[in-house]
């Protein structure tokens, strides 16, 4: 991706008040001390490597260093008891399976006792299942289990959690497989 770097912040606790410092996009630039970037910065590739020029003021003394911009998407997961906390509030719909919207039909109403009630809105019919979260280092992991209705049975498994927001999480299994479902509140 791209985003804005303040170079600046780099240097801020060293003491560079004998030392000229200025960046660069290039090594030829910066051995030859023209084009410094101007500030802020917006890198154009990812990852990419600047360099900077430390010179000694009045002087031809110059070292180049360079620097590698890497930008790193840190948003952070939804946790085990966010993740408790979504599925509990209204009800869930299936709306994407593995590219299709056949489990949509399908209302999920996961209780705080692990008990999954899903309800099929075209008839009304619901079947009783088995749902638990769990948390490793890979992410929050959804189990869905005893699910015996038709096709939702396509829903028996662990999941993990690769999208998340209070009102939409994508699943995704271990056979490549994955469910969007969202909320719905009535």
């Amino acid at each position: 991706g791209l985003t804005e770097f303040d170079l600046t912040a780099l240097l801020a606790n060293c003491a560079n008040d004998q030392l000229e410092l200025a960046y660069f996009v290039s090594l030829a630039d910066a051995e030859n001390n023209v084009n410094p970037i101007e500030f802020p910065y917006t890198n154009v590739t990812n990852p990419q490597t600047l360099y900077l020029r430390a010179s000694v003021p009045g002087t031809t003394n110059f070292e180049v260093f360079e620097v590698h911009l890497i930008v790193e998407d840190c948003s952070t997961g939804c946790s085990e008891a966010d993740v408790d906390l979504f599925l509990m509030e209204c009800e869930w719909f299936a709306v994407d399976f593995n590219g299709s919207d056949d489990l949509s039909i399908f209302e999920l109403d996961f209780n705080d006792n692990s008990n999954l009630v899903i309800t099929n809105t075209t008839n009304n019919e619901t079947v009783n299942g088995f749902w638990a979260t769990s948390e490793t280092a890979d992410g929050v992991w959804i189990e869905l289990d005893n699910l015996n209705g038709s096709n939702i049975q396509a829903l028996t498994g662990t999941w993990l959690v690769t999208e998340c927001s209070e009102t939409r999480l994508k699943l995704e299994n271990d056979n490549n497989g994955y469910v969007v479902i969202e909320r719905e509140c009535n």
